[in-house]
Formats: C-alpha cells, sequence, structure tokens
C-alpha cells in the first residue's frame, strides 16, 4: 500500500508541484529580463543627453540635437537587441532544463525497478579500458 501510496503521490500532486517549480522559474526569467517591455522600446532613446528639446537656436543646434537623438537611438537599439537575445537564450536554456527536470521526475521511480532487473539478469556494463 505504501508505494502505491507514494506512486500516487509522485505522479499526482508531485507532478502538480514540479509543474508548478518550472511555471515559476520561467515566471521569473520573463519578470528578469522583460522581453515585451525591450522590444516595445526597442527604438526609443537610450539617454537623453539634452533634456530640453526647445526649438531655439540656430541650424546647427538643432543638427546637433537631431545627431545626439540618433545616436542615442542607435546605443539603445543595441543595449536592448543584445538584452533581448540573452533574454531568448536563457529562456530556451530554462525551458530546455524545465523539460529535462519533468523527464527525470516522470522517470526516476523506474531506475530502482531497472536496477533490480539488471541484477536478477546479471548484466554488467562492458567496460575495456
Amino acid at each position: 500500500m505504501l508505494i502505491l501510496d507514494f506512486l500516487s503521490w509522485w505522479y499526482g500532486a508531485g507532478l502538480q508541484k514540479r509543474f508548478a517549480s518550472i511555471s515559476r522559474m520561467l515566471t521569473k526569467n520573463a519578470d528578469r529580463f522583460s522581453l515585451g517591455l525591450l522590444l516595445k522600446s526597442l527604438f526609443k532613446p537610450f539617454r537623453q543627453i539634452d533634456a530640453d528639446s526647445g526649438g531655439g537656436g540656430g541650424i546647427d543646434v538643432m543638427f546637433q540635437r537631431m545627431l545626439g537623438s540618433l545616436i542615442s537611438r542607435f546605443v539603445g537599439f543595441f543595449a536592448r537587441l543584445v538584452l533581448i537575445i540573452v533574454g531568448l537564450v536563457a529562456t530556451i536554456l530554462e525551458l530546455i532544463l524545465g523539460l529535462i527536470l519533468i523527464l527525470y521526475h516522470l522517470l526516476l521511480p523506474v531506475f530502482p525497478l531497472a536496477g533490480v532487473a539488471l541484477f536478477i539478469t546479471g548484466w554488467t556494463p562492458n567496460v575495456n579500458f
């Protein structure tokens, strides 16, 4: 009876807890990188050096502001792009880790049975050094 209770918990509530922990891990990763926010603000300026957007000044001042804004947008684009790529790689790695953990969770109770079966049959690995 104890083994049946363990297996019903393992493949029932235990598996649900495993899925919940993987879901929390992915949620934390999404919060850490904020990929949606980074995509929305991809072409916005990184940090404006000149906060004054008044129309005063000559053509050289307007050109300088335009050039500063353009450079700031390029810096912001590349900084956000790098963060998006790193975030996507981290998300993919965590998804792979989550799948491995689920597979491990599903197969773990089978390992002792396989060990006993291998012991009974007398199978040994063929190791030639």
